[in-house]
């Protein structure tokens, strides 16, 4: 037996290009790390390393549900790194050497959402910084 087809919504055929659009604005919000992930990588060049994902969840008045926004780096401290700014500013002092990422989940802290536009002009949020969430601000 053949299946036919039917192609009566011709949207379905349409092909277009939308943009990315930003979850939220630019600007600073409390979060909480939701999740901290680790994933191997393989380089062009056959070199391993471990990219780590922060997962903040932002709650704020202006939206109903809580919006998750990832920030991505390479497992390293160094203070040049990428990752070390965002870690100190979640904890509020510089990490020890064997410090344990996983001791940042369910932290709250505020950071700070920039919005980058990539080649094909979609926008996404990015975390640039983070510092100490106090209770009373």
């Amino acid at each position: 037996m053949i299946n036919k087809i039917i192609d009566n919504n011709e949207d379905l055929f349409v092909v277009t290009n939308t943009k990315r659009e930003p979850k939220i604005q630019e600007g600073e919000y409390i979060a909480t790390v939701k999740a901290i992930l680790a994933d191997e990588k393989v380089s062009s060049e056959n070199n391993k390393w471990i990219r780590i994902t922060l997962i903040f969840a932002i709650e704020n008045s202006d939206f109903d549900d809580p919006v998750e926004i990832k920030f991505f780096a390479s497992k390293n401290l160094n203070k040049m790194s990428r990752l070390y700014p965002i870690v100190k500013g979640i904890i509020g002092y510089e990490p020890e050497d064997n410090f344990n990422l996983k001791t940042l989940k369910d932290k709250k802290t505020k950071v700070l959402i920039k919005h980058k536009v990539d080649d094909k002009e979609d926008v996404w949020e990015n975390v640039v910084k983070t510092s100490t969430y106090l209770d009373e601000d």
